[in-house]
């Protein structure tokens, strides 16, 4: 549910799916058991959901059991905890932190432009956070913290973090640009996303263009990125 997005209930949604699915494994392995036609018997789920009553069973899905989208497009972990959307401005602007990092504060930058399709914008509404939990779900956001401080972790999710005068000073600067989503393999996202940086000296930064974020399955972390990141999870705050 969007309207939840950058709310403590968020989170809570997607931990409790992951613990229902847990512990529906755990229990058929202990033997429990259902009904075996609970799916589309007369008196089962499907018509339970149906407002009318009126549900499929005729066709069939030829597709189901074929193909596997996790063997396909392999498993992504975002490298950033921040919304999927966002991941490929993070990165676009990591890059511009370590190649320009001194250069790059609220006093040098007149404009920080992130280009993004409208469908990954649509789901970061946050253009000035002030919660953590809102800072999830803002590119103004993640894109000025990368530029500040490189790569965004846990630790930089706090209130405190965020209100930072430095970071809302570098927060405001950014204005996305929102292009087509015409990413021919996905239904949603651009080709690729980018992030340009214009100073007050007259000069113009720009980043490469990130097609594949840090983390999806095409362009998966390394060892050593994937233990960094458990790390800084698991790490007491």
């Amino acid at each position: 549910v969007l309207s939840n997005f950058g709310t403590m209930a968020k989170p809570y949604q997607g931990g409790r799916a992951a613990q229902a699915g847990l512990a529906s494994v755990r229990l058929a392995v202990a033997g429990m058991d259902a009904g075996p036609e609970a799916l589309d018997d007369p008196r089962g789920f499907l018509f339970a959901v149906s407002p009318n009553g009126q549900v499929d069973l005729a066709s069939g899905v030829p597709e189901l059991g074929v193909e596997w989208g996790i063997v396909n497009d392999r498993l992504n972990i975002k490298r950033y905890p921040t919304v999927g959307a966002s991941q490929r401005g993070i990165d676009a602007a990591v890059q511009l932190h370590n190649d320009h990092g001194s250069q790059l504060n609220p006093s040098t930058i007149t404009k920080i432009v992130p280009y993004i399709s409208e469908r990954h914008c649509a789901v970061m509404p946050f253009a000035q956070p002030t919660t953590g939990l809102e800072a999830k779900f803002s590119l103004e956001f993640g894109v000025a913290a990368a530029l500040l401080e490189g790569p965004v972790t846990i630790h930089h999710l706090s209130d405190e973090f965020v209100n930072r005068p430095d970071v809302q000073a570098m927060t405001s600067l950014v204005e996305p640009q929102i292009g087509p989503d015409d990413d021919p393999t996905h239904t949603e996202g651009a080709l690729h996303d980018f992030v340009t940086v214009y100073l007050a000296d007259g000069s113009v930064l720009e980043s490469e263009p990130v097609r594949r974020f840090r983390g999806h399955g095409l362009n998966p972390m390394s060892g050593d990125e994937l233990e960094a990141k458990f790390v800084a999870n698991t790490a007491t705050r």
